[in-house]
């Protein structure tokens, strides 16, 4: 679905990302992983186009989009939820919620994705009148996700998801990840909790300084004694 061939970022004369290649395919998890400062955040701002890459390429679904505005990157379904939740501020939750499907014509499947993500979060539904800055970061974070799931995209890129939750919580957007991806949607996982996003994923890469260093199933990374000890913090 989604291959990334070669990707170098730059900002000024400071090469954050350097020529990394992985791909994403059909109704996967794919975890990407390392250090703050490894690149993943701007691996995945290229992808959804909020940053230019200066080389390689990134094609999605047969399709190069190198030089695509954003808004023309969510019109082919990658769904971008970034680190910072990103939701407007000013804006209710029910109004979050209901112009992350400005693009869907579906508006019955629309209702009952509404439910479907007041069912998953209950304190969105509370909170519905609510404006989106006045809620708790957790709740917040809450909300970006349900907008993701609200634009019915084919590929999520998650940027920590899990970030600023508490454990019970983050293990529930844990769980509703993996509930994506049994619908059939695909996601790009960057996430702090290396153990967490390796358990639910199906693939892995880790960067280091803006280069891939392992790649591997989940699994296999999973049980790797010195990954283990560098990323998983044993």
């Amino acid at each position: 679905m989604l291959k990334v061939e070669n990707l170098t970022i730059k900002y000024n004369h400071i090469q954050a990302v350097k020529n990394i290649s992985f791909e994403v395919s059909q109704a996967k998890i794919v975890a990407l992983l390392g250090a703050n400062g490894s690149g993943k955040s701007s691996t995945l701002r290229a992808i959804s186009g909020l940053i230019r890459p200066s080389g390689g390429k990134i094609i999605f679904n047969g399709k190069e989009i190198n030089e695509l505005p954003p808004h023309e990157i969510v019109r082919l379904g990658i769904i971008h939820v970034p680190e910072g939740r990103g939701i407007f501020a000013n804006l209710k939750v029910i109004e979050n919620l209901e112009i992350a499907g400005y693009l869907r014509k579906d508006r019955k499947k629309m209702k009952k994705d509404l439910e479907h993500v007041f069912d998953i979060f209950p304190i969105l539904k509370q909170r519905q009148k609510q404006y989106g800055g006045t809620l708790s970061g957790g709740e917040q974070q809450m909300l970006a996700i349900g907008r993701a799931l609200m634009a019915r995209g084919k590929l999520i890129l998650l940027d920590e998801p899990s970030l600023g939750l508490a454990p019970k919580i983050a293990e529930s957007i844990f769980q509703i990840i993996s509930e994506i991806n049994n619908e059939g949607i695909s996601t790009l996982l960057v996430e702090q909790n290396a153990q967490k996003a390796l358990e639910i994923a199906d693939h892995g890469y880790i960067l280091e300084t803006g280069r891939i260093v392992f790649n591997d199933s989940a699994k296999e990374l999973a049980g790797n004694q010195k990954i283990r000890k560098a990323y998983l913090g044993e």
